[in-house]
């Protein structure tokens, strides 16, 4: 897995470690201190989501001694956890609808998995 924005050259990470989460989280912390009404003029999302969208891995999805890392070095904020895990839950509903317009059923079974594994804990039962 490569973890980078997509607008800067990046290395894939050699580890999900507290060292990678921090610097992870302090490359984070200086793209989202540009301006945010300079920040929509190039593409970016609405300066409030912005953050929690790009956190939503790194914060719900990676290893945990790597997402405490990223949390501390941002300076993430309670309310901005919580955005971001709900950024999180919504990646899937990408790949099912990528699949839907694709034709593609091994794509959309792939993002249902993912949706459901993402549920909180007690809302899907399965048979």
């Amino acid at each position: 897995m490569v973890v980078r924005h997509e607008m800067v050259a990046g290395e894939p990470l050699a580890a999900f470690d507290a060292a990678g989460g921090r610097t992870l989280g302090a490359f984070l912390r200086a793209l989202h201190a540009t301006g945010p009404a300079q920040a929509v003029r190039h593409g970016a999302p609405s300066a409030r989501e912005a953050p929690a969208l790009d956190l939503a891995w790194a914060l719900h999805g990676a290893p945990p001694v790597f997402a405490r890392a990223v949390a501390a070095e941002y300076g993430a904020a309670p309310d901005l956890v919580e955005r971001a895990l709900l950024w999180h839950r919504l990646g899937p509903w990408h790949e099912v609808t990528y699949g839907l317009d694709t034709g593609g059923p091994d794509t959309v079974r792939s993002g249902l998995e993912g949706v459901l594994a993402r549920l909180p804990a007690g809302t899907c039962e399965t048979a």
